[in-house]
């Protein structure tokens, strides 16, 4: 069988690691011949140092990172699609006009503009095997993030001209307001064929998902079975099962499903 899982808050909830109960169970599915994949938001540079090396280096394990525009598999990196140059333009111009904190990542490079006690500075680039550079200078960008955009007025205003771009737009309005921005058409749920070895556009196959936020909707949505882990309203309607985010939860959870399947699946 196929397992599918965001990372931050469903498999981590310290931002540094896949909490030990779950990888071990995850571990388990592995060593019994399932796939598994992760699908973040966060780039595959930054995922893999949450791995052990066994698991990082199982032939069974599948990164979508950037919320679908990076795949690696087999030990290969691959891009599947960039920001268009257009696009791109106008969201360093609003970056530079407003003043904006954002992270954009591209294959080998990144930059970023952040306080010094942001709690993602220390999860950026952890191993050092990408470059920083200016943004002027980040060449064909897989993805940005706009952060910490909490006045009301200019969130209204960057969405009425995001909407207008070749832009697929992931918003997070909690504790701080956020929004991701990937090449239009490239989702997590895009890149779902490629990583489940199907052609792009085909059925993927039937698969198990977990996910807690709205960039795992679409993932939900399409799974043979799919858990919700913690609150978020708009999952819940496309879940079978909803657990706490808690570690314990979560690796329960994986272990129910992994006992529930039929030996040949």
């Amino acid at each position: 069988m196929n397992f599918v899982f965001d990372i931050d808050g469903t498999t981590s909830f310290n931002g540094m690691v896949i909490e030990p109960a779950i990888e071990r169970e995850i571990d388990a599915l592995l060593q019994a011949g399932h796939r598994v994949v992760f699908a973040s938001a966060r780039p595959v540079r930054d995922i893999l140092p949450m791995l052990s090396h066994d698991m990082r280096t199982h032939h069974g394990l599948v990164l979508i990172g950037a919320n679908g525009s990076l795949l690696f598999r087999d030990g290969h990196l691959r891009v599947r699609e960039h920001l268009d140059a257009h696009s791109y333009t106008v969201v360093r111009e609003l970056i530079d006009r407003h003043g904006l904190y954002y992270i954009a990542d591209s294959a080998d490079s990144y930059a970023f503009d952040l306080p010094d006690a942001h709690v993602l500075v220390e999860r950026l680039n952890p191993e050092g095997t990408d470059r920083l550079v200016p943004l002027n200078d980040l060449e064909n960008p897989v993805k940005i993030i706009l952060l910490e955009v909490n006045d009301p007025r200019l969130y209204t205003e960057l969405e009425e001209i995001i909407a207008g771009l070749n832009l697929h737009v992931t918003k997070h309005q909690d504790a701080t307001t956020s929004i991701d921005l990937a090449p239009g058409g490239v989702h997590k749920v895009s890149a779902l064929p490629q990583a489940l070895g199907a052609h792009p556009g085909e059925n993927p196959g039937p698969y198990i998902a977990f996910g807690n936020d709205m960039n795992d909707l679409g993932v939900l949505e399409g799974a043979q079975y799919a858990v919700a882990v913690g609150s978020h309203e708009a999952l819940t309607p496309h879940a079978n099962l909803r657990v706490d985010a808690h570690p314990d939860a979560v690796a329960a959870a994986i272990r129910a499903r992994a006992e529930a399947l039929d030996p040949v699946s």
